[in-house]
């Protein structure tokens, strides 16, 4: 991954909000980053999601195993990340 890359996307911002995790706006980034666009992290954001919808995911292919159902797996991560409740164990005092 280009190093342009990797920093634009560390330099992003994170709260967490009403249990939920939100990520800065890139107009919201751009005041702290020197006025920049984020392209490159936009690139590899774009690329990673593409591959997420066209059935990729990470780590679930070992060579010389059997071949695994992406659909299943996709339909089974879009509901859990869809689930409103998925995420309630990232409450504030589980941080503290």
């Amino acid at each position: 991954m280009p190093t342009e890359a990797i920093n634009e996307l560390c330099a992003r911002k994170w709260e967490i909000r009403n249990k939920k995790v939100r990520l800065e706006t890139k107009s919201e980034m751009r005041t702290h980053y020197g006025g920049k666009s984020p392209d490159h992290g936009d690139a590899v954001a774009f690329a990673v999601e593409l591959g997420r919808r066209l059935g990729a995911v990470a780590g679930t292919e070992i060579k010389g195993e059997e071949r695994v159902d992406f659909r299943e797996m996709q339909r089974e991560y879009d509901d859990m990340i869809n689930d409103e409740n998925a995420y309630s164990y990232w409450s504030v005092d589980a941080l503290e």
